[in-house]
């Protein structure tokens, strides 16, 4: 009974130092995820007054972070900030 353990333990030790390098490796060349922007990406520069709106929603900028958001909006979704 005792040697069975054993035999199965120096398989995992086995399978551990053959692939852990992998994994590491993996873990930097994996693709990353684009940003998510629920609203577009956010503008370079804030637009005029005379701007459209988004989606038939009045746009609004973030005072705390200038991002480009819908103006139901509480909270800005980017950085968290109280938008009233």
């Amino acid at each position: 009974m005792g040697d069975e353990r054993d035999y199965n333990l120096a398989v995992l030790v086995i399978l551990l130092l053959l692939f852990w390098p992998l994994a590491i490796i993996y873990y930097y060349t994996r693709p990353m995820k684009p940003d998510y922007y629920p609203y577009g990406p956010p503008p370079s520069q804030p637009r005029s007054a005379g701007e459209p709106t988004y989606g038939g929603t009045q746009v609004i900028y973030c005072r705390h972070c200038n991002s480009r958001i819908a103006s139901p909006a509480a909270f800005c979704p980017y950085c968290g900030g109280k938008l009233s």
